[in-house]
């Protein structure tokens, strides 16, 4: 018959990795498998999709077929819907100002649903400015320049 497990220096060792078991009492294992899934969910939003097409503004809207009455709509659709996602991005700081000082944790929320319409209110007006400059392709510095490089 074998008594191994009743040995004293089984019986310590076992309590010490069991009382001793920190990463096991915050779930480390699950937060690093959450953050896994999370940083999945974001990775396509940091990543810059490559053109499938080298082509100018112009033969991009001959093969789509895009009028220039198309292109004033969607500008102006575009500008709708930049100043819809302003004012939602200022209420909902307001918001998130309001639960920091009435002492909520749910500000934390607020905040990244302010991020996520200041996100949508850039991308609108980056859309607008290529269309404006009838320019694909361009660059950050070249939006905050306010003028595009011709080639």
């Amino acid at each position: 018959m074998k008594t191994g497990f009743l040995r004293p220096k089984n019986i310590l060792k076992g309590t010490v990795r069991t009382v001793a078991n920190i990463p096991g009492w915050f779930g480390l294992r699950f937060m690093r498998k959450a953050t896994g899934g999370v940083v999945k969910l974001m990775r396509p939003m940091y990543s810059t999709p490559q053109a499938k097409r080298k082509e100018t503004f112009e033969q991009a809207q001959a093969r789509l077929g895009l009028s220039e009455q198309d292109i004033l709509m969607r500008l102006k659709n575009l500008r709708l819907q930049s100043w819809i996602y302003a004012i939602a991005m200022i209420l909902s700081l307001a918001y998130t100002v309001y639960l920091l000082f009435s002492g909520y944790f749910a500000c934390i929320l607020a905040l990244g649903v302010s991020g996520l319409f200041c996100f949508k209110f850039v991308t609108c007006r980056f859309w607008l400015f290529q269309i404006q400059h009838r320019s694909l392709g361009c660059n950050l510095h070249e939006w905050l320049q306010g003028k595009v490089k011709k080639p």
